[in-house]
């Protein structure tokens, strides 16, 4: 799965205490992650977000690698990717798939219905990283050594991610001086703060430099009175239209110190040189506007640029941060029997856990991923993408975007059992927004018969609504169906009236796309959906070897559509509208394939009985 929370499939919320625990205070390791040693790979680094903000730096000694991301940073552009080809060919699609000709319908739609390029220009585009933050420290000699390449040892290297207070930490001791770094991303005061300490005076050195590896220009602005200069790092991304520009960002850093000398520039950036204790503090903004945020001409660099200032007047806001987050945090609990091993290090915690039983390490990676979801959104921002918000490099995997078959789902599903839902907003306003795009596409796509929204496999901050350029992965089209089940979820924990009066309107729409475009296959007379695939699996139609994903009526859609009709029947009882379509939504469920068991003992995928390319594949 391609999801960063893929780990929260089989978790569980439990407010109550499972076993003895010993006298020690067993929770203090289930809500830390720890190594002893600097990260090495991407993966090993410890992620910090509030929402919108991220940061994730690799604890390096000498040289400390900080990478920064933004969550609305993102190159492309809204555009129309609409294929009249698309409708045009779907009767003969269908009439394929009726004939149990898969293969050939699947290499049909190669040709037909895929998105088309956009004539204005445009490109879907894909989330980025925000800027490189290194920082490099000069340490003091206090001894003489034997030639120019022999260094001070390292000691008592820790390096650790607080999950309940939402702050990193590095710490070592060289040359007999403790250093310690201290990060986080401020959800209250909404910027970035590294404090760095050593326990003498004079011994704290650092050159701190903001790069990006394309798109970004450093330059600074000279400071006012006391106030110190701040290095600023700007760029605009492609929006792939000719003389249109894309995505701009604005990324503002300061230096605040306690003793030692400081400097900046464009060329070496900020620097500090015989200090104790130092505070970097950062603040970013880019001019995308969503939820009626204006962000036009340089707003986006004043929003910026208060956001520092207003924190550089009283650098001590950690316990602010620690409060708000808390607030999400402290919400649930789970706690379960404590072993010797629940004290190692986590790598090595995690490779205990293949030889023999270590309960506690479930409810590690409980409260891990609670974490990584409050981290990654909050009201008036985006909903957690592929990575969450936290993205190495300007061209992240699967264009870390919002991939609608699973994966934004599954960030979302501990979300009401861990007590968060407030943080449904940013879901459900990006679902809103996508509803005119939905409307465009099932009637481009589908013909002018078709009703309502519709949603495939993928979508960006760009409202992209059109079947993915493979069809083999996408032309599954339930997308909009299953986010509507989280909205109804929502309204199932809140029992707010008013929130199921705003979304119902999505929920028709949605149940009257598929109402208007589902067909009846020819051996059973059964209501199904097609063209459409299950999700990145594909099987063997007869003895055919090539395998084909293209379909009609799997088993995940009739289950998502079988929701979202009860869903909307039983919406429309309790806001007392609509009785007559409800009454046809009925007729139509009492039509849709039966759930079918396999040769195999296991529920069949298709309606078919075939056989499937990978029996284990990763979203099993």
């Amino acid at each position: 799965m391609k999801t960063l929370f893929a780990f929260f499939l089989l978790l569980v919320t439990c407010n109550s205490v499972m076993g003895t625990i010993p006298a020690i205070p067993a929770d203090v390791y289930n809500h830390q992650l720890y190594y002893t040693a600097p990260a090495t790979i991407w993966e090993e680094i410890l992620p910090l977000g509030n929402g919108r903000l991220g940061m994730m730096p690799d604890g390096g000694v000498d040289r400390e690698h900080i990478v920064l991301n933004e969550i609305s940073l993102w190159s492309g552009m809204e555009a129309d990717y609409g294929n009249p080809d698309a409708s045009r060919s779907l009767p003969a699609i269908q009439q394929l798939l009726f004939e149990g000709k898969n293969k050939e319908a699947q290499e049909l739609m190669y040709s037909s219905f895929v998105p088309k390029k956009p004539e204005s220009g445009g490109t879907y585009g894909n989330y980025q990283m925000l800027a490189d933050l290194n920082i490099d420290f000069s340490f003091p000699h206090r001894r003489k050594t034997t030639s120019e390449n022999d260094t001070a040892p390292v000691t008592d290297y820790r390096r650790w991610l607080d999950l309940r207070d939402a702050v990193a930490y590095t710490s070592f001791t060289k040359e007999g001086i403790d250093y310690q770094r201290e990060y986080f991303t401020s959800r209250d005061k909404d910027v970035m703060i590294i404090h760095l300490t050593a326990s003498r005076r004079r011994a704290l050195s650092f050159s701190a430099q903001l790069s990006r590896p394309k798109q970004g220009v450093v330059s600074m602005l000279p400071g006012i009175g006391k106030e110190e200069g701040t290095l600023l790092l700007e760029g605009t991304l492609d929006s792939g239209k000719p003389g249109r520009e894309g995505m701009k960002y604005r990324v503002a850093m300061r230096l605040i110190s306690k003793g030692g000398k400081q400097n900046i520039s464009a060329e070496r950036g900020i620097t500090l040189t015989q200090g104790r204790e130092a505070w970097l503090v950062l603040s970013a903004t880019t001019s995308y506007a969503a939820s009626g945020t204006d962000f036009s001409g340089n707003r986006y660099k004043e929003v910026c640029d208060s956001l520092l200032n207003a924190v550089t007047q009283h650098v001590q806001i950690k316990e602010s941060h620690i409060a708000s987050h808390r607030t999400f945090y402290d919400r649930v609990s789970l706690t379960l029997p404590f072993t010797e091993d629940d004290v190692l290090p986590t790598n090595e915690r995690i490779t205990r856990f293949t030889e023999r039983e270590s309960p506690a390490l479930a409810a590690l990676y409980y409260n891990y991923g609670r974490y990584l979801f409050i981290s990654s959104t909050r009201p008036g921002s985006l909903p957690p993408n592929l990575q969450g918000l936290w993205a190495n490099g300007v061209e992240t995997p699967w264009n870390g975007d919002y991939h609608t078959n699973i994966n934004i789902q599954m960030n979302h599903w501990p979300l009401e059992q861990a007590g968060l839902s407030e943080l449904y907003q940013p879901l459900t306003a990006l679902i809103e927004r996508l509803i005119p795009s939905g409307e465009e596409t099932a009637r481009t796509f589908y013909g002018t018969h078709a009703q309502g929204w519709v949603l495939h496999m993928m979508t960006n901050i760009w409202n992209y609504t059109a079947p993915g350029e493979h069809p083999s992965w996408g032309a599954t089209n339930t997308g909009g169906a299953w986010l509507c089940a989280h909205l109804w979820e929502h309204y199932q924990y809140t029992q707010d009236i008013e929130f199921l009066k705003r979304i119902y309107p999505v929920l028709k729409g949605a149940s009257e796309f598929f109402y208007s475009t589902m067909v009846r296959e020819p051996k059973h007379g059964w209501l199904v959906t097609a063209p459409t695939s299950s999700p990145e699996n594909a099987f063997f139609v007869g003895n055919d070897p090539t395998p084909v994903s293209v379909c009609m009526g799997p088993t995940m859609d009739v289950q998502l559509l079988t929701e979202l009709y009860t869903n909307v029947i039983e919406a429309t009882s309790i806001l007392e509208c609509d009785a007559d379509y409800a009454a046809k939504l009925r007729e139509a469920l009492d039509k849709f394939p039966p759930m079918q068991i396999s040769k195999g003992g296991y529920l069949q995928e298709w309606l078919e009985d075939y056989k499937e390319q990978d029996v284990h594949h990763r979203h099993v």
